[in-house]
């Protein structure tokens, strides 16, 4: 009996792997836009005497490429570019000029992370994100680092492998920072990624 139950679950196992072997991939390129919410920049530790920071908005645009893995798991990345307006506000003393100081962060985003999808069109996407510095205010830290992302979305693909996905997701900026900085300021963001997407065949 135990001989008969072994053969049968070795004969499962063999069927399995063979059927994902043999289920082709998918593979999609496309395009996106990110903005329509909030920015920020802060500290990881309190700081006192520190300036604060207001976000200002943001924009940023991404070349996506996603590979499905099964119909559950895909694999996320692309690489892209945000625009980050902000407004620092120095800690003066009393009576001291308190007037806000414009800043500016330039990133190149190249993003890796994970796609899940359930319930047919929404999915669960999170991952890091490889940040370089553009170009900066020097009242602000260059954002060198790892960063990280997390979402949530509904997508949609047409028959002809056209796709369109609306994602609000947040993200922060180097969290780990590359920097000879103590205590650098990382930049968040909290807002939409409308994207158009197409499917390789």
């Amino acid at each position: 009996m135990k001989r008969i139950t072994l053969l049968l679950l070795l004969a499962s196992l063999t069927t399995l792997a063979t059927a994902q072997e043999t289920q082709p991939t998918k593979s999609k390129i496309g395009i996106s836009f990110l903005g329509i919410g909030s920015n920020d920049a802060m500290h990881l530790t309190n700081l006192d005497g520190a300036a604060s920071y207001t976000g200002e908005g943001y924009y940023g645009f991404q070349l996506d490429y996603i590979k499905s893995i099964n119909k559950v798991f895909s694999i996320e990345s692309g690489i892209g570019f945000r625009h980050h307006e902000l407004s620092q506000h120095p800690n003066v003393a009393p009576g001291g000029d308190e007037s806000p100081n414009a800043a500016f962060a330039d990133i190149l985003v190249i993003p890796v992370g994970v796609r899940i999808s359930f319930l047919k069109y929404a999915f669960i996407n999170t991952g890091i994100l490889i940040d370089t510095n553009l170009g900066h205010s020097t009242n602000v830290s260059a954002q060198n680092g790892l960063g990280f992302n997390l979402g949530i979305g509904l997508q949609y693909e047409f028959n002809s492998g056209l796709g369109v996905y609306v994602n609000p997701y947040a993200a922060m900026h180097s969290a780990i920072h590359f920097s000879n900085e103590n205590y650098p300021e990382r930049i968040t963001e909290s807002g939409l990624k409308i994207g158009v997407t197409y499917r390789l065949r």
